[in-house]
C-alpha cells in the first residue's frame, strides 16, 4: 500500500490506529508502516480479506459437500438419470396365459385344510403345496432343489394355545373381561 501521498497527519492517525509509536518525520512513518504491513502474517492478512461469515469450518464444509457432490454425479450420475428417464423395458417379456395361470392357482387352493382352507407350517397341506411348486418348476424346465429342513422351532407337536393376562386393577380399564380366543371359525356355519 503506498502511504507516500498520505499527509504527514494521516500517517499518524494510522501508527495510532494501529497501537505503534509515532516517529517525528514522514520518512520515518512511512517506513514504520511498511515495515508493520511486511511483518504481518499471511494468516491475518487472508482472514481479514474473507467476509466474516467464511471461516475455515464453513469454507471446509462447503468444499467437501462440493467435492462429495462431484463424486456422486460421477459415479452415479446414470443410474439417478435412468430414475428420471421415460424409456420403456427393453428386455423380453413372457407370454402370459391367464387360464394357466387361473389352473395353477386353484390347484394351489385345492391343497389347502379341507376345513380351514389354509396351510398352516409343518403340516401335510404345506408339504403338498411345497412339492407341487416343485414339480411346476420342473416342468417348467426351472432348476429346483426340495431342500426341506426339520427346524424344532417351526415344528408343531400339539394344538397351539393362547393365553391372556388378566387386567390388573387400573381404575380406567377395570370393566375389561377376557375372551376366549379360537384360532379358526368355520364360516359356512356361521
Amino acid at each position: 500500500m503506498g502511504y507516500d501521498d498520505q499527509t504527514h497527519a494521516e500517517l499518524g492517525e494510522l501508527l495510532k490506529q494501529r497501537g505503534m509509536e509515532v516517529p517525528r518525520t514522514k520518512k520515518e512513518r512511512v517506513a514504520a508502516l511498511e515495515e508493520a504491513d511486511a511483518s504481518t502474517s499471511f494468516m491475518s492478512r487472508a482472514e481479514s480479506a474473507l467476509p466474516s461469515w467464511a471461516s475455515v469450518p464453513v469454507v471446509a464444509a462447503v468444499v467437501m459437500l462440493v467435492v462429495a457432490g462431484s463424486v456422486t454425479a460421477l459415479l452415479f450420475g446414470d443410474s439417478i438419470l435412468g430414475f428420471f428417464s421415460d424409456d420403456e423395458f427393453d428386455g423380453d417379456l413372457i407370454d402370459f396365459d391367464p387360464v394357466q395361470a387361473r389352473a395353477f392357482t386353484e390347484g394351489l387352493l385345492e391343497l389347502g385344510h379341507p376345513v380351514w382352507e389354509g396351510r398352516m407350517s409343518g403340516t401335510a397341506e404345506e408339504h403338498a403345496t411345497a412339492q407341487s411348486n416343485l414339480d411346476n418348476f420342473t416342468s417348467f424346465g426351472l432348476a429346483a432343489e426340495d431342500n426341506s429342513y426339520a427346524v424344532p422351532m417351526f415344528e408343531i407337536q400339539d394344538e397351539p394355545q393362547l393365553r391372556i393376562c388378566l387386567p390388573g386393577s387400573i381404575p380406567l380399564f377395570s370393566g375389561i373381561a377376557p375372551v376366549v380366543w379360537q384360532m379358526r371359525i368355520d364360516k359356512k356355519s356361521m
